[in-house]
């Protein structure tokens, strides 16, 4: 399992285990012996849990929505509003940040307000982000290191992202 396959969720004792392979849900109560609590099957390369629920995107690059509120049997939430080919994943409260990059060029990050967890409405973006592109979330800031740049964005008004600041890196992925 390599780190990036694992997350925490943030109620009970949970991990949810994925990597081009099915979601599983484990018990790690007993530090010495995890137990699979539940699986969702499917080929999942990237998954983020905003407890209950578990977004993650499909094999087919569709945002796939699962309640684990009935940890032993997750049920599929029907998604509206998240058409994209999703390649990264990032919660921070109600914020979901989704990042569609098409295989060539620049794609845009999309902001969703989770504050209701089953049905995400697409609030905002930001455009020119890079596949390969690392994001992160804290607060009401998103940092993405972006063809050499850190751009930091205020995100306290979802609809109107914008940016508070950026740091020329030159060491950050971007585009070639």
């Amino acid at each position: 399992i390599r780190n990036e396959s694992l997350r925490i969720t943030s109620a009970g004792p949970y991990l949810i285990e994925y990597f081009a392979g099915p979601l599983r849900l484990l018990d790690v109560t007993d530090r010495t012996g995890p137990t699979v609590v539940s699986r969702v099957e499917g080929i999942f390369p990237t998954a983020i849990a905003a407890w209950p629920f578990v977004y993650a995107r499909s094999e087919a690059a569709e945002l796939m929505i699962y309640d684990f509120t009935k940890p032993t049997n997750p049920i599929r939430v029907p998604a509206t509003d998240v058409a994209g080919s999703w390649l990264l994943l990032k919660t921070e409260g109600n914020v979901l940040a989704a990042l569609d990059v098409p295989p060539e060029g620049a794609g845009t990050l999309w902001l969703f307000d989770i504050t209701n967890r089953e049905k995400p409405q697409r609030r905002g973006s930001w455009t020119n982000v890079y596949q390969g592109t690392p994001i992160e979330m804290r607060g009401n800031f998103v940092f993405i290191g972006n063809a050499g740049t850190l751009e930091i964005l205020d995100i306290s008004n979802l609809a109107q992202p914008r940016k508070a600041g950026e740091w020329s890196t030159g060491f950050l992925p971007g585009p070639a």
